[in-house]
């Protein structure tokens, strides 16, 4: 069926704008959709000391499980995402559901509330 990219306004604002509340907005949107057409989240943590020693995790959100990703796959996981997040455009994107698309990732920072407890 290939990758469907939905770049809706509550993804848009929680790009711009990555607060605790927009990221429950965007949570509450993306649990309403069919698992199989929910989104892929990725979570790539670094060590501000070795920055290229990564740590790769999947978020379902169906399930709210957390899951850690091992191997050549999830390296190269992260390296497609970060090259493509680099020449990202988010206001070129479709506002309307079901805009079709390459793998397309989005990098959206933690909201405030997590960054000061690091």
């Amino acid at each position: 069926q290939g990758v469907r990219f939905i770049a809706g306004n509550i993804l848009k604002n929680l790009i711009k704008d990555p607060t605790e509340q927009n990221y429950k907005s965007w949570l509450a949107k993306e649990k309403s959709i069919p698992a199989d057409k929910q989104s892929v989240v990725l979570l790539v943590v670094s060590n501000s000391k070795k920055p290229e020693e990564k740590e790769i995790y999947m978020y379902d959100i169906g399930s709210e499980k957390l899951s850690r990703l091992r191997g050549e796959l999830s390296t190269a996981f992260v390296e497609v995402a970060e090259n493509n997040a680099k020449s990202q455009e988010l206001d070129d994107l479709a506002d309307v559901e079901g805009a079709a698309s390459a793998l397309h990732p989005v990098r959206v920072p933690p909201p405030a509330s997590v960054r000061e407890k690091q």
